[in-house]
């Protein structure tokens, strides 16, 4: 439902030069992309976004489970764009779990605070959810730092950075229920995604040897024969 991006991305393409069909956009809905994933002449597809394909507002829900609104996103409206679709910075507070803002994966600008006593409280806490798309610490301590790399289930782990987005030579590679499929995004897997692997064996001989080889089965079917 929000197609702008990948349609401006196609224009700047065909800008570029790029001849026609080598790229193209489909936008579709939940039906459509059913069809295309079950179409027989389509070998692959990549895909980035939310189980249900669509953005949650929780700050009417959250609240009432517990949380406190620190920060209020709803009703954004920048100005000269008063009649978009905006979600602004949200921020709640004392969220526990079992409150769908804070087990659910949100795409969107919505932090939520949850309070723990020290760090091997917090790193359970944060492998307890079922999502493990990217993790951060922020410390003065390697040790912390190196715990936390080797122990935190997020596929993308920050020290002392704020979103672990890899660059284009790493892999986009969130764990759990943040990834579905066999490969990952950027890196050697987004190459692998486009490519088949084949498995060939072949033998050569010269000439002479393929003559010597056809006497000899010759002579011995002659001598079977016989």
């Amino acid at each position: 439902m929000v197609p702008q991006t990948g349609m401006r991305l196609l224009e700047l393409l065909i800008e570029a030069g790029l001849p026609k069909g080598v790229v193209n956009l489909v936008t579709c809905s939940r039906e459509e992309l059913t069809a295309l994933l079950e179409h027989k002449d389509i070998d692959g597809i990549t895909f980035v976004g939310s189980e249900s394909v669509g953005k949650k507002i929780y700050s009417v829900a959250a609240p009432q489970q517990g949380a406190t609104l620190v920060l209020d996103g709803r009703n954004c409206r920048p100005k000269g764009f008063e009649n978009g679709f905006f979600v602004g910075p949200t921020i709640f507070d004392h969220v526990k779990p079992g409150m769908s803002v804070g087990d659910d994966e949100i795409f969107g600008p919505v932090l939520c605070v949850k309070r723990c006593k020290d760090f091997e409280e917090g790193l359970a806490l944060m492998n307890a959810n079922p999502f493990a798309n990217g993790s951060s610490i922020f410390t003065t301590s390697g040790h912390y730092a190196r715990e936390f790399a080797q122990r935190t289930h997020g596929g993308m782990v920050g020290v002392n950075v704020g979103i672990p987005v890899p660059l284009g030579f790493f892999p986009f590679s969130g764990h759990k229920r943040s990834f579905y499929g066999d490969l990952y995004v950027l890196g050697r897997d987004g190459m692998r995604f486009y490519t088949q692997i084949k498995t060939v064996t072949t033998k050569w001989i010269s000439p002479a040897e393929s003559h010597e080889a056809k006497v000899s089965t010759w002579e011995g079917t002659i001598n079977r024969d016989l």
